[in-house]
């Protein structure tokens, strides 16, 4: 049964319509990137910052695993996880704080951050050095935390360093600069991976 010219033009306007509103849609959806496309790149960079991190932390365990001893592995894992709890604890909700001040704060950001960096860091080496202190009374496989003040001092300073990072990588976020932060933990990872490979290769 062939179509009348009333289904063609009814067939014609349906498609037009159609037509129309995918175009309409397209529209609304370039709109709502382009207005929302800061927030959207800062959204990509904390998962990028994710997945780069993961892939580059894989690489760094593989090496660690195939170049040092089980026993200096579990001892440097176990130390790294005790530098980042304490970072986050002694992150005294600062980071949070700054990601939702910055943006109402214009003109403020510098002081607001160097303030909150300080503060961070300050908190982070007084507890590294009492983690260093009293970890070896629970367990006596971090008795080389207190083997000599200088070991007392780079867990301290490896403490209040993850301290500050965390916080910055916030306030980074709360500047609407996650590109930054994405950057920073990329380069850090690397050359974290690139100093392990370095050292196993000397020792």
């Amino acid at each position: 049964m062939s179509e009348t010219p009333l289904d063609k033009s009814i067939d014609r306007k349906s498609k037009s319509l159609k037509s129309k509103k995918f175009s309409t849609v397209g529209t609304l959806l370039f709109q709502w990137i382009k207005t929302n496309i800061v927030m959207l790149v800062n959204a990509g960079s904390l998962i990028g910052t994710t997945a780069v991190t993961s892939v580059i932390g894989f690489g760094y365990w593989w090496v660690a695993a195939r170049w040092f001893s089980p026993q200096a592995v579990g001892l440097g894992s176990a130390t790294i996880s005790a530098m980042t709890l304490l970072g986050t604890v002694c992150m005294l909700g600062l980071g949070t704080l700054l990601t939702g001040e910055l943006p109402r704060q214009p003109g403020k950001e510098g002081p607001l951050i160097s303030a909150a960096l300080i503060v961070v860091g300050g908190a982070g080496a007084c507890a590294g050095v009492v983690f260093a202190l009293v970890a070896p009374f629970a367990s006596a496989d971090f008795q080389v935390l207190r083997a000599s003040v200088e070991d007392i001092l780079l867990f301290a300073v490896g403490v209040s360093l993850s301290a500050i990072s965390f916080v910055l990588d916030q306030a980074l976020i709360g500047l609407l600069h996650g590109e930054l932060q994405l950057l920073r933990n990329t380069f850090f990872a690397v050359a974290k991976l690139a100093a392990l490979f370095v050292v196993s290769l000397w020792l």
